[in-house]
């Protein structure tokens, strides 16, 4: 068997349909189709088995309970027989008639152990488009396709801003996967811990300049859905905890250092987002050990010094329920504020202090206009006390104290 192609499906049944028959349209050797159920709810198992009835290129499995896309994915690499694995979402579909074919060649032709490809994004609406269509630009692979290690690919395109994290936008030789004990963990996120680990691994990587993969946003996916960003929130912490350490057994140069560093940034800038939902949604955090939550601490306090401690749901909620908020204050308390209503999506702030030095810095005196806003106190001690009255007998009546 040349291909297996692994099919995960959870409660996708306007979707499978149009996933199989891309697959099932492939001219193409010598694959199969392995769709594996993950205890869905709705029809999507009694539609995968109306095809696999049809069609003897595809074997439909059910997990007896719902067992997250980490698990299932794991359990396809074991039923696979293929030289080749290839990771589709059950809400996908694959758009060229002869990806599989052009797949294959090149990666036995040249012994691959990863061979990466580009893809096409739609989206279920506007709303999500606005939002993730951002990160889906410009990431064609451009640079003439050559054999590099995973640890090259890697570095190089993750500094050029080409680097997909998403498994199902590359195949994978199975023996490799196999010899080196490559899995899924059982977390949300998983592809941000797979791909990084996976390639450091692989000796021979290379790349097809061409969209094969079409990657379908909806709401309510696994990515997408809302109130489960506190399980996010410790997914996030679980990648950065074992890469880092994994990062830390390698050796590197400086090119790779940077690389790794942009890419903890990025998984910390998830961590952000996903943080100010678990407030605004009163979620609670759970961390899986000591380690992860006083890595969680030690970021969160990077990026709010001096405030961290006061973050919560009522703080948040307040300063949301302003539609002019003005920051009165300076430094690091300052900084951390502004990150913070950032961090919110807050464009539409000021900044007061003491005494105005630009254009864009007023005194507190200079905004008595806006009485209703919310004058958020950046500082400590005595000067906040000071900064407090001043407010105060300035007319300003809605405060709010973050330290």
């Amino acid at each position: 068997m040349r291909v297996s192609i692994i099919v995960a499906m959870y409660n996708v049944e306007m979707y499978i349909g149009r996933c199989i028959e891309s697959l099932i349209q492939q001219e193409a050797n010598d694959f199969e189709i392995v769709c594996i159920n993950d205890a869905s709810t709705d029809q999507t198992s009694m539609i995968a088995h109306k095809y696999e009835n049809l069609n003897k290129m595809v074997r439909v499995l059910d997990n007896n309970e719902n067992r997250g896309l980490s698990y299932t994915r794991n359990r396809g690499i074991k039923e696979a027989s293929g030289e080749y694995l290839w990771f589709v979402d059950g809400d996908d579909y694959i758009q060229d008639r002869f990806a599989i074919e052009k797949l294959y060649k090149v990666a036995n032709e040249n012994t691959l152990d990863i061979l990466a490809f580009s893809a096409h994004y739609e989206y279920e609406n506007n709303e999500l488009k606005e939002k993730y269509d951002q990160f889906a630009r410009n990431k064609d692979y451009l640079r003439p396709p050559v054999v590099v290690t995973g640890k090259e690919f890697f570095v190089y395109h993750m500094n050029e801003d080409k680097f997909w994290s998403c498994v199902p936008f590359y195949i994978y030789r199975r023996t490799w996967m196999l010899e080196n004990d490559i899995m899924f963990p059982p977390i949300l996120f998983e592809d941000n811990y797979f791909m990084p680990l996976a390639l450091y691994k692989a000796d021979r990587v290379s790349w097809i300049n061409a969209k094969y993969y079409v990657y379908y946003r909806r709401t309510n996916s696994i990515t997408t859905r809302k109130n489960a960003s506190a399980e996010k929130v410790e997914s996030i912490m679980f990648v950065l905890d074992n890469l880092l350490g994994f990062w830390e057994t390698t050796d590197y140069r400086k090119e790779e250092f940077l690389s790794q560093k942009k890419y903890i940034n990025m998984l910390t800038s998830a961590l952000v987002d996903e943080y100010m939902n678990v407030l605004k949604n009163n979620e609670k955090l759970r961390f899986r050990n000591i380690k992860h939550y006083h890595l969680f601490l030690m970021l969160m306090e990077q990026r709010y010094p001096l405030v961290s401690d006061h973050l919560d749901g009522q703080l948040i909620h307040t300063v949301l329920n302003y539609s002019s908020v003005i920051v009165y204050g300076a430094g690091f308390i300052c900084k951390s504020v502004q990150n913070l209503l950032r961090d919110l999506h807050i464009g539409d702030y000021k900044i007061a202090v003491t005494n105005s030095t630009c254009i864009e810095i007023y005194s507190l005196k200079e905004l008595v206009t806006e009485k209703d806003a919310l004058v958020i106190i950046a500082a400590e001690g005595e000067k906040k006390i000071e900064m407090t009255d001043y407010a105060t007998n300035l007319g300003f009546n809605n405060l709010l104290f973050v330290s």
